[in-house]
């Protein structure tokens, strides 16, 4: 199984809202979960503050490069506020459609499977 790092730099917990389906769409600069298309994936809450937790799963189930005026159309499914570190800095963003979401009490992802600097790992 793969799973996927969620970063919550801030106050929202963009991991949790994935896992209960309120955030279903998942955004990145790059086209990071290609190889992963259709996979169901842990989604991991990743801050500077604690330890990488599972919070639950879902299915990547797309992937779409849209524009940024676009990305701004779909705020209620990504739930990424403007002026954000991680709103749309460039002419588009890629954004991966979640599905199946499913929440779990969070428990540590293994010490063995943390790949700092990447989007994603397998364990």
């Amino acid at each position: 199984m793969y799973a996927i790092y969620v970063n919550e730099p801030g106050c929202i917990p963009y991991a949790r809202l994935i896992a209960e389906a309120y955030k279903t769409l998942e955004t990145r600069s790059r086209n990071v979960f290609k190889s992963i298309i259709g996979e169901r994936v842990a989604i991991v809450r990743t801050s500077r503050h604690s330890k990488p937790m599972i919070v639950g799963y879902a299915t990547i189930s797309r992937a779409d490069y849209i524009s940024k005026a676009e990305f701004q159309q779909l705020f209620s499914r990504h739930l990424v506020p403007p002026g954000s570190k991680f709103d749309c800095h460039g002419p588009g963003k890629w954004c991966y459609t979640m599905t199946e979401a499913e929440p779990c009490e969070p428990y540590p992802l293994p010490n063995s499977r943390i790949n700092h600097g990447r989007s994603y790992t397998e364990f």
